[in-house]
């Protein structure tokens, strides 16, 4: 079968993408603007890799590893945290009752305190949901597309981009 004519594209990249839209719509009901978007896109799996270097190679002599890639992952990170703290910085200035786990987060209370969450809280937790349902749904997603063909380039004569 001749499919010459499908388009070559990385299953995982699309996932994220997909994973990414469906996760920010159920943190949040205000659409990012398209430079936070573009900002979570490009840093979320800078974020994700680092993180995962950094719990495997937390042993002695690992170190020097961890120093390389240290800047790029501590760069990708403070620009996630700004991202999504300008995000929480806007829910609190609007002041609109909203149904979304951001809107919610912010207005929880401790029931024996009366505290509620602080931003640095809301911001670390949203970073954690972002990375738990991208990154976890994009790994699943792309290997159930790969599973499903041995590899998703096979038929169609694409090289897969590494």
């Amino acid at each position: 079968m001749n499919v010459s004519w499908l388009w070559c594209f990385a299953v995982d990249d699309l996932m994220r993408a997909l994973a990414l839209t469906i996760v920010t719509r159920g943190l949040c009901s205000t659409e990012p603007t398209r430079d936070a978007t573009t900002l979570i896109e490009r840093d979320l799996p800078l974020v994700a890799r680092g993180l995962a270097w950094r719990v495997l190679l937390s042993g002695k002599g690992f170190e020097w590893i961890l120093q390389v890639t240290g800047r790029r992952f501590e760069a990708a990170n403070s620009r996630l945290l700004d991202t999504v703290a300008q995000l929480v910085t806007q829910y609190r200035a609007d002041d609109h009752t909203r149904g979304d786990l951001l809107a919610l987060s912010i207005a929880a209370r401790d029931p024996d305190t009366g505290n509620g969450l602080t931003d640095d809280q809301i911001c670390d937790e949203m970073v954690n949901l972002l990375l738990a349902g991208t990154e976890t749904t994009r790994q699943r997603d792309g290997l159930a597309v790969a599973g499903r063909g041995g590899t998703p380039h096979s038929d169609t004569g694409c090289t897969p981009r590494h």
